[in-house]
């Protein structure tokens, strides 16, 4: 059992590869489709060779399958992956959180940024 407030994890969020982050947003808008629902993603923190980091307003919950889609014309990506861990980006103040994405096919997205 976790401690209060600690992330919500599974096991394979254990990233050991490089990760890319941003000085400046990436170009393109990302959204995660998660139940039927797009939910818009306010902030890329980071991109491995295995998944993705990013910000959302609403939980999403762990092992939640998703689908990360980047759009920058004239490319429509949609990568799909799982929830690994999420935590409060702002404490418990609101529903923003920062969410880990295990990608099943991370290469494509990391190769683009």
């Amino acid at each position: 059992m976790s401690a209060p407030g600690a992330p919500r994890m599974i096991e394979n969020e254990l990233r050991g590869e490089a990760r890319r982050t941003f000085t400046e947003p990436p170009q393109g808008v990302f959204s995660v489709i998660a139940g039927g629902i797009d939910f818009e993603v306010i902030a890329v923190h980071d991109v491995s060779s295995s998944g993705i980091r990013l910000q959302v307003a609403r939980p999403l919950g762990v092992a939640t399958h998703v689908s990360v889609r980047y759009r920058h014309d004239p490319l429509d990506l949609n990568l799909n992956g799982i929830t690994c861990w999420e935590t409060p980006a702002n404490g418990d103040t609101d529903d923003t959180r920062i969410v880990g994405i295990d990608l099943l096919t991370p290469t494509v997205l990391y190769t683009l940024l």
